[in-house]
């Protein structure tokens, strides 16, 4: 197993996604937040990334800010597959929709957005 060991544990949860609600990526031990914007019958999940920046109104010290949040046009697409979440895209072949894995994308759905970053370096 790789990776933070508190993030391997956050990973397996029974979280589900609900479009409106925020996705949180779990990157070492760092973290950054997806909005959910659509949920396909075949279970393949659309996120729209969210650009934190700090909240300036503020006095706070660096890495301690209140994060305010934009909706960026990006937008990249998960699938829960082999037992874990993984990024996907697909294509169509004769009428069927055949699934490309990458890698995987840890993450747990929330119901605010999150984003942290270690300044500890």
């Amino acid at each position: 197993m790789k990776g933070n060991v508190i993030n391997r544990l956050m990973e397996r949860n029974d979280t589900t996604p609900e479009v409106g609600k925020y996705c949180k990526y779990l990157a070492g031990v760092d973290r950054c937040s997806y909005k959910v914007v659509d949920i396909s019958k075949d279970g393949v999940v659309t996120l729209q990334y969210l650009q934190a920046y700090a909240d300036t109104s503020k006095e706070l010290g660096m890495g301690h800010q209140n994060w305010l949040f934009k909706e960026l046009d990006q937008t990249m697409t998960i699938k829960f597959v082999y037992g874990k979440w993984k990024r996907c895209t697909w294509s169509v072949l004769d009428g069927k929709k055949k699934y490309y894995y990458s890698s995987n994308f840890p993450c747990i759905f929330v119901n605010e957005p999150e984003y942290y970053y270690c300044w500890e370096f």
